[in-house]
């Protein structure tokens, strides 16, 4: 499915990045394994090395609200492999988990310039280098859940990805004339560490432990916890050419969570 392509993917230095890391390797494509945190990214790198092929595997230390790291850490990508096909844009922070009244400005600001700025300029970078190229390519937005419906207690971070689907529906038509299809993914309940920041978050105002919470929070209509690698395997579609017709889109990756179940009424 993506043979002969080389996939950059922010912020899988763990969770979700890392899971997406291993199912676009998985489907036959080279990788820029990128994160704030070096030695995360080298530690996804090994393991991706140590199950594929070490020579279709790169780390790379990136800021991405640094135009000049992203700038960076492209043209190095490029230079290792000839050419970049495809970007997850996956990196995020929950800084400002809490009580909507008691909001931090400086907090509030971060998630925004990470999760929708990070997101702008690696998209540009990417972008600019696809046209250098004239391959054409494809971008996969990480949004979220709840950038569909807003969260109690991480009001500002929903805020923040649903701008990320809006900007995802802007760069779907603006970049079309470039030969790039640019959907986003809405993940919800997937069990990493930022899940375990929201638990805490939202125990605050329950009865139950953050762990305990926490454990509540499985598909209802697979009857388990969601691991980050499924999420990576409906990415790895939409960076294929079969998600040709898939554009501009924000899809729930939830296991059914927004769904009522028939067992709830049933005796």
């Amino acid at each position: 499915m993506l043979s002969n392509r080389v996939v950059l993917i922010t912020g899988a230095g763990g969770g979700i990045g890392r899971g997406i890391a291993q199912a676009v390797m998985k489907r036959g494509a080279a990788v820029i394994v990128t994160d704030v945190d070096a030695a995360s990214a080298d530690g996804t790198a090994k393991i991706l090395a140590d199950e594929y092929d070490a020579e279709d595997v790169m780390a790379a230390a990136m800021d991405i609200t640094d135009r000049d790291a992203v700038a960076d850490t492209i043209e190095a990508g490029v230079a290792r492999f000839g050419k970049i096909d495809g970007l997850v844009n996956n990196a995020a922070v929950l800084a400002d988990p809490g009580p909507l009244l008691d909001s931090d400005p400086a907090k509030r600001q971060k998630e925004v310039e990470v999760n929708l700025g990070g997101t702008i300029i690696c998209s540009q970078a990417f972008v600019r280098q696809v046209i250098k190229q004239k391959t054409g390519g494809n971008i996969v937005n990480l949004a979220s859940e709840g950038g569909l419906r807003a969260h109690v207690m991480m009001a500002n971070y929903s805020v923040t990805k649903a701008g990320v689907i809006n900007l995802t529906q802007a760069q779907s038509a603006e970049w079309c004339r470039y030969g790039i299809n640019v959907n986003a993914i809405c993940p919800g309940g997937i069990h990493t560490d930022m899940l375990q920041a929201a638990a805490e978050a939202k125990s605050t105002n329950s009865d139950r432990t953050a762990t305990a919470l926490r454990e509540t929070w499985i598909a209802p209509q697979l009857g388990r916890k969601m691991e980050a690698i499924e999420v990576g395997y409906v990415a790895a579609f939409l960076l294929s050419e079969e998600a040709v017709l898939i554009r501009g889109q924000a899809i729930r990756v939830s296991g059914g969570l927004e769904h009522e179940n028939l067992q709830d009424y049933e005796t």
